[in-house]
């Protein structure tokens, strides 16, 4: 199985998701689940192999970009801070993601992905060297580098309800989710 099929797999739900999102489907969705259905729709319009994801998620519309590229942001972080953010293929988004944040709302964990962002561009040779294997110092420097953001970033979760914020911002931005 891809990473991406593992990926789709983990992401997804139980329950199957309507093939298209309508307004009667979007406004019977329930804010609990209102995230994760319009992250899979827009997860299975991304092929397989991912090829041609950076292309297809940056020709959608700045919500949908936002809630994907933040969801796969969180999903990363969450299982591997930002260090598995850059190394993984979503990583490509880097550059996007402080921006779409603090278009959602999200602008305290916009500020923490900006200042992960200056330390990966700082550090980006000795982090492709170590994805690589081909680094020349110490290799735990490069795995503890965002240590301190990742605690920043996941503390922000004890104080802000980032799905709270996609929420409101879903229902706000309602006519790019539908299709």
């Amino acid at each position: 199985m891809s990473f991406f099929s593992k990926f789709k797999n983990a992401f997804s739900s139980s329950e199957p998701v309507a093939k298209t999102m309508d307004e009667k489907t979007f406004d019977k969705t329930s804010d609990k689940k209102l995230v994760q259905t319009i992250f899979e729709h827009l997860l299975d319009r991304i092929p397989g192999d991912l090829t041609t994801e950076y292309e297809i998620v940056t020709s959608w519309t700045k919500p949908q970009q936002a809630i994907y590229i933040s969801s796969c942001l969180e999903g990363e972080i969450g299982d591997g801070g930002f260090l598995q953010f850059y190394q993984n293929s979503y990583g490509k988004f880097h550059a996007l993601a402080p921006e779409l944040l603090e278009f959602m709302g999200a602008n305290t964990f916009a500020n923490v992905c900006r200042k992960a962002n200056a330390l990966y561009n700082k550090e980006q040779n000795n982090i492709l060297a170590y994805k690589n294997g081909t680094l020349a110092f110490d290799k735990h420097a490069v795995e503890n580098l965002f240590d301190t953001l990742n605690d920043q970033f996941n503390s922000l979760y004890k104080s802000e309800d980032m799905e709270a914020t996609k929420i409101r911002f879903i229902r706000a931005n309602k006519r790019a989710f539908l299709n």
